[in-house]
């Protein structure tokens, strides 16, 4: 059995870089009506920045490399074994459902007040740093005058900074840093990066009286909550 072979070179780096270009506008073309406006009206900003070319860099790395990179990796293996692990969890599920069922159980007839929703802080980026002499006290002092802004945390680097906010006032936040003018007389470059979980706070004292009073089971499951939220804090 003999069979054909065809000869052919290899695509070069520069149609390489092309087809890869190409797939990234189709992509930009096939979301379009996913980007929020909010996101687009940055797209002004970012041009008009002296660092657009890092910036923009930035973007792609995170298009073309990292976001690829995690897909990949949470397809990574789902072979053979998923299905045995995926039938004993079921089997585990089944089999300690009446289990969970008497803790909801107790759990709704010890508190039925609604849960109070997580803090959460506004992650602003900055594009400046500490090579323009962007500093934490200068930061407080012209957001806030002598008394000092109630930022929660702020990370300067040399050419660029994080500071976080509480989201309910991370809006006036934003408009006054857009508005100030560095010692340089260089514009604040800010944007909303992100939301993340604040840290959660201690306990008040009545709650802590509450649990004491509570039943040992109780207590095991108040328990779980605490290490679940604390954890979830702790990760962002």
């Amino acid at each position: 059995l003999s069979l054909p072979f065809t000869h052919k070179q290899l695509p070069t780096a520069e149609e390489l870089e092309s087809a890869h270009f190409a797939e990234l506008i189709l992509q930009a073309k096939r979301a379009e009506d996913e980007i929020s406006s909010e996101t687009k009206n940055l797209v002004n900003a970012l041009l008009e920045h002296e660092q657009r070319d890092l910036l923009i860099a930035l973007l792609l790395h995170n298009t073309t490399q990292v976001i690829p990179e995690l897909r990949s990796n949470s397809r990574r293996g789902r072979g053979k074994g998923d299905r045995r692990e995926r039938d004993d969890r079921d089997s585990y599920e089944s089999s300690s459902r009446s289990d969970n069922y008497e803790k909801y159980d107790r759990e709704d007839r010890r508190d039925n007040r609604p849960m109070t929703p997580p803090k959460k802080d506004a992650r602003i980026y900055l594009g400046q740093g500490t090579a323009d002499a962007l500093t934490e006290e200068w930061l407080r002092k012209a957001l806030n005058g002598e008394e000092g802004a109630s930022f929660e945390r702020i990370t300067l680097r040399d050419k660029y900074g994080f500071v976080d906010f509480p989201e309910e006032a991370s809006e006036e936040v934003l408009t006054k840093l857009k508005d100030l003018e560095l010692p340089n007389g260089d514009k604040v470059f800010a944007c909303k990066a992100t939301l993340i979980s604040a840290p959660r706070g201690e306990q008040s004292d009545e709650d802590q009286g509450e649990q004491s009073n509570s039943s040992s089971d109780e207590e095991g499951s108040a328990s779980e909550s605490e290490a679940s939220l604390t954890e979830e804090g702790a990760s962002a």
